[in-house]
């Protein structure tokens, strides 16, 4: 069996078991092992960009369900060579409650993912905005949901990035795009490290 269909075993394995499982201490076990398995850190050279990807899947996996994080939708049908109209406007909320229009529908999806990857860091540190800003409660250490929702957002972001980088790899910004990849990739492992437990040998 390749790398490739052992993870999607894996993967297939893991959703069984949280479709099934009640068990809130089996799940989260099987997400540990998952992590120690595919975690960049403990793959070979040619394969960490690969279980990067993969690490983004298995958090997006584990934290579904969870929180009330939309996926951002992306239309593959779309062009960069769109001409801007005064009648077509894409936007979106972002983690303040502002409302972000742009015209050009690449554009659009390059800043959605900057806020979405953006908004993980926060959620991160400091919960969503109205129990961070409106309650003043800081970051609880002992409660897993703010990682949780992080993920979901992370994952947007990586969907944002890669659509650009693998649909308009002539896009003029791409090589931002990429660096912005980068950030989410490796803030998304730090995450899942954090997790399972920072004292993790295994990903040391």
């Amino acid at each position: 069996m390749d790398q490739a269909t052992q993870f999607k075993s894996d993967l297939s394995n893991f959703l069984q078991i949280i479709k099934n499982s009640g068990n809130l201490s089996e799940i989260k076990k099987e997400y540990v092992n998952l992590v120690k398995k595919y975690h960049p850190d403990t793959a070979p050279a040619e394969l960490k960009q690969k279980y990067n990807e993969y690490m983004i899947i298995i958090n997006k996996t584990y934290s579904q369900g969870k929180t009330n994080v939309k996926e951002v939708q992306i239309d593959e049908n779309k062009s960069k060579t769109e001409q801007p109209t005064a009648k077509k406007v894409y936007s979106f909320t972002d983690y303040y409650g502002r409302v972000k229009e742009y015209t050009d529908y690449l554009e659009y999806i390059m800043h959605m993912g900057v806020t979405e990857y953006d908004t993980g860091r926060i959620v991160m540190t400091y919960g969503n905005f109205e129990d961070s800003y409106l309650k003043n409660t800081g970051y609880n250490p002992n409660d897993n949901s703010n990682l949780l929702e992080a993920m979901q957002h992370l994952y947007n972001a990586s969907k944002c990035f890669n659509y650009i980088i693998n649909k308009h790899p002539d896009y003029i910004f791409i090589e931002q795009v990429k660096e912005d990849y980068e950030k989410v990739l490796k803030l998304n492992n730090s995450l899942s490290q954090h997790i399972i437990g920072s004292d993790s040998k295994e990903l040391r």
